[in-house]
């Protein structure tokens, strides 16, 4: 079975491309488009990694979903990535930055970086559907 990511933003478009490069990469993804769909989706789901924008509508905002996600005991430990197209003064007071399983990546996203990102948090050196072969 392939590692799921889960993938939160108001941007349909964005979740689109972002969606369709992580199974190109091997995993399965899905998206959201509001805070309390993702923690309804990933509490569901249970996601190997959640990658959130900072601002969402509804139920408060990426960072509201992620304090939702850390009281949760399914997804408690869940990695996240956040993006946004806030700087990075905006952003930074807003990222739990002593969280070691969050990472923070601005727009427009540089797919290079997400993989990086995504190595860093869960560990995957090659894409899932090569190590299961």
């Amino acid at each position: 079975m392939a590692a799921f990511i889960l993938v939160v933003d108001d941007d349909v478009t964005l979740c689109q491309v972002i969606v369709e490069y992580l199974e190109s990469k091997g995993y399965k993804a899905t998206w959201t488009a509001d805070a309390w769909q993702t923690v309804i989706h990933a509490e569901a789901l249970k996601p190997l990694l959640i990658i959130a924008d900072i601002r969402l509508p509804a139920f408060g905002s990426g960072v509201d979903a992620y304090r939702s996600f850390r009281k949760s005991r399914y997804i408690k430990d869940v990695p996240v990535i956040f993006i946004t197209g806030l700087n990075a003064q905006e952003a930074g007071p807003l990222v739990p930055t002593d969280d070691p399983k969050v990472r923070l990546l601005f727009k427009p996203l540089d797919m290079g970086q997400l993989e990086k990102a995504i190595g860093e948090l869960i560990g995957e050196k090659e894409p899932p559907q090569e190590k299961a072969r």
